[in-house]
């Protein structure tokens, strides 16, 4: 292992995760002549860009995963890949033991949230998960066999992410179809022109459900200080995107229902019940339930977390409770799967935590001084010397332990070439 483009780097720092936000960190704190050494759990550090994101986003895909690559490629980037927090290493590890100065959580939301209360002891039977789904629609060929197509489906969601899912049920459904009549299209083209002739009005059922109206749902952007009629045209904006998607791939649409409990035959899901807006209960039958109700950070052992998100004593700096040295970043802090939610807090709260431990504000008062103290990352971290051959030396031994096991030689291009 070669670092001699670090340049005697003033301090390391560990991130964990090398997608939208741990690329973006790992940007951040070479601007700071910081060594960042960046752990990711997967062989590829491209996260829910190439797991979460479904294929027909043939451009967006590949230019966040050219950033990401780009930035991880940097000869000053040490990249750890396959290296499972938890498993392979743990937090106190990293944070304690391997010398850097701050570890970064920026390890993403890969677990759906809970539909309803048991709500995986249906997984297989009749429920279906937004990102299971996804990343295995992503990893089937369009002329592969679909199980269920063509069944009927309940989508329980909102966000863009379940605007996603339905589409790709729909998709998933035309091309059952078009095999059937001994024809075939391609998922990216059928989600750019729609219905392929002679489908129209063919097909399973597929509901979209939200609990609030179409106005509402987040597809355009509403700033906190918009006026009326700015609220207004987004929400006129938001709506027109609704019904788009509504009318090209047949989807019905549900608004004012939250989910209640489940419908249950046989020992497998059938449906749901859900609250309506006016007090009734309404019960909608399905052989599929898709619950695409939003991504929220993986349990890892060691983390503490704070029911379903990671314990950080300040969610804005995104510290986590228990460890002087730890922040989370994007995903993993704020519970959403949005890129560039993930992209812009990863690169504000990394700012931050390098502000406040490598510059304290001189000209802040002695009472706004005293809480930046206390809440530095690592009081010796803000008079700590470049880091020493020894430092060094053992920051490489941790990290060559890892690439010994994983196979990995350091050459980024050709690991992502394989």
């Amino acid at each position: 292992m070669d670092f001699s483009a670090l340049e005697s780097p003033r301090r390391a720092v560990v991130i964990v995760g090398g997608a939208v936000a741990g690329s973006e960190a790992a940007a951040v704190c070479l601007e700071h002549g910081l060594w960042p050494i960046v752990i990711e759990q997967n062989a590829h550090p491209y996260g829910k860009i190439e797991d979460g994101l479904p294929r027909w986003h043939e451009k967006l895909r590949a230019l966040e995963m050219e950033t990401i690559a780009g930035r991880l490629n940097d000869p000053r980037v040490t990249f750890v890949p396959s290296t499972r927090l938890g498993e392979h290493v743990s937090l106190d590890e990293l944070a304690n033991r391997w010398g850097a100065c701050v570890v970064l959580l920026a390890s993403g939301a890969w677990r759906d949230r809970p539909l309803f209360v048991g709500a995986h002891e249906f997984l297989g039977r009749g429920l279906m998960l937004q990102n299971a789904l996804v990343a295995d629609f992503n990893q089937t060929p369009d002329e592969a066999h679909t199980s269920g197509a063509l069944d009927d489906a309940l989508v329980v969601g909102g966000g863009l992410a379940s605007i996603d899912v339905v589409k790709l049920l729909r998709i998933q459904a035309w091309q059952a179809l078009l095999r059937g009549e001994g024809r075939a299209a391609s998922a990216t083209a059928l989600e750019r022109e729609g219905a392929p002739e002679g489908l129209a009005g063919r097909g399973p059922t597929i509901r979209l459900i939200y609990r609030r109206q179409k106005v509402d749902m987040p597809l355009s952007p509403i700033a906190a200080d918009a006026t009326p009629a700015q609220r207004q045209k987004a929400g006129e904006i938001r709506t027109r995107l609704v019904d788009k998607v509504l009318n090209r791939f047949e989807i019905a649409f549900e608004p004012g229902l939250s989910v209640k409990a489940p419908v249950v035959k046989e020992g497998r899901l059938a449906g749901l019940v859900f609250a309506g807006g006016d007090g009734q209960d309404v019960v909608l039958h399905a052989p599929r339930v898709v619950s695409a109700i939003g991504s929220i950070p993986e349990p890892l052992p060691g983390v503490p977390m704070r029911g379903e998100l990671l314990d950080v004593e300040d969610a804005e700096r995104g510290r986590l409770r228990g460890f002087a040295n730890v922040y989370a970043l994007g995903n993993a802090v704020t519970g959403k799967g949005n890129i560039k939610d993930s992209r812009h807090h990863a690169e504000n709260t990394t700012r931050r935590v390098l502000r406040e431990t490598l510059e304290p504000d001189p000209f802040a008062s002695a009472h706004e001084r005293a809480r930046e103290r206390a809440e530095r990352v690592v009081a010796e971290c803000a008079h700590r010397e470049p880091l020493t051959q020894a430092e060094v030396d053992r920051l490489t031994q941790e990290v060559q332990g890892h690439w010994t096991r994983t196979g990995y030689t350091g050459d980024l291009t050709a690991w992502l070439a394989r």
